[in-house]
């Protein structure tokens, strides 16, 4: 994969020995644990693969999942993953993307980059696609070789059967951010990062100048037909992101609000928490309940002002069954795996040339 050193690559992979290797653009190769979310420094270029143990670089095993999503990529090659079942590159600046030899992939996310277009008769096992490319075309022999149900959770449901409704459940896990939230207490943070902090702040008071900056740029990352499901603020109020789901609504044709979701009682918010030391809520400690009756099987997405861990969504989620983050700013902080610098074998060199 590539971004010409645009910024670095926070991945997550999984493996079947759980653990990876890369080499950057320098030559210099890496070890790392697999399974959790990764930061490898930037650089023009990185290679990837499966490899033998915690500082042995050796390709061995299968890599089985691959996010790489919001880093600017301009190229990514994954023909050699023909083992893999989830493959998440959304959102970045990709204008193909070549699946052939992907006979295993079961889930594909690649919404918001420039296709012109993507063949997706390769991927026999493909069972779940979201994408939301306006010009993204695919072509119905590609579509109807598929087995499964197809879901476009960022956009028009364009092929859904009813008792199939585990394609949109067990799969739309992700959330869309507009933008992304540094935190004051990990770096000197610039101009346009401030504003975004300040504007996230400012939601949750339903402030209208920080909503009429939010909700453009969240309206910009999905389409309609969809439902727009406000979260609770941590007392159970609503006021707030309700406010910022109609101003969203106003500007996505086919876009309807549902106050589907309630709180049981207040909990803590995540602020309190933070300043006494405690972890953030764990998805049931939430205590969300279904507030309304049954919904229309469309995309759904749960508005937020920022989301941090994604516990609260993974929350909400569990009580409607299925639906999609969508906040204005990307507060989460993956943890940044010891990067294990080996000396490149000769063996190892010739198997990855």
């Amino acid at each position: 994969m590539a971004n010409g050193a645009a910024q670095d690559y926070r991945c997550f992979v999984a493996t079947t020995t759980r653990y990876f290797a890369f080499e950057n653009s320098d030559g210099d190769l890496y070890v790392s644990r697999a399974g959790v979310p990764q930061v490898i420094p930037a650089s023009q270029a990185i290679a990837l693969w499966s490899c033998a143990g915690s500082f042995d670089p050796r390709p061995e095993g299968d890599v089985t999942a691959l996010d790489c999503h919001d880093l600017a990529l301009t190229l990514l090659d994954v023909r050699g993953l023909g083992t893999i079942k989830t493959l998440d590159c959304s959102r970045n600046l990709l204008t193909e993307l070549d699946l052939n030899g992907l006979v295993s992939l079961e889930n594909l996310y690649c919404d918001q980059n420039p296709f012109v277009a993507i063949d997706l008769t390769p991927c026999r096992a493909l069972a779940f696609l979201g994408y939301a490319s306006r010009r993204l075309g695919c072509s119905p022999s590609a579509i109807s070789s598929l087995t499964g149900a197809l879901v476009c959770h960022d956009g028009p449901l364009f092929s859904f059967q009813p008792n199939h409704a585990a394609a949109i459940l067990n799969f739309a896990n992700d959330t869309l951010c507009a933008a992304k939230y540094i935190s004051a207490r990990t770096r000197s943070i610039t101009p346009p990062e401030a504003h975004v902090r300040t504007t996230a702040y400012a939601l949750k008071e339903a402030d209208p100048e920080a909503i009429a900056i939010a909700a453009p740029a969240m309206a910009a990352l999905i389409a309609g037909p969809c439902w727009l499901v406000p979260i609770p603020a941590s007392d159970g109020s609503m006021d707030a992101n309700l406010a910022l789901a109609r101003a969203i609504a106003a500007q996505v044709q086919g876009a309807r609000i549902k106050l589907a979701i309630a709180r049981s009682h207040p909990v803590q918010s995540s602020t309190v928490r933070r300043r006494k030391g405690l972890f953030g809520l764990q998805p049931d400690e939430h205590h969300f309940v279904r507030s309304g009756g049954p919904i229309e099987p469309l995309p759904l997405y749960f508005v937020d002002n920022v989301i941090t861990t994604g516990n609260t969504i993974r929350a909400a989620r569990a009580v409607l069954g299925w639906g999609t983050g969508l906040a204005y700013a990307d507060a989460s902080s993956p943890f940044n795996n010891r990067l294990s610098r080996v000396a490149k074998s000769k063996t190892v060199a010739e198997v990855i040339h």
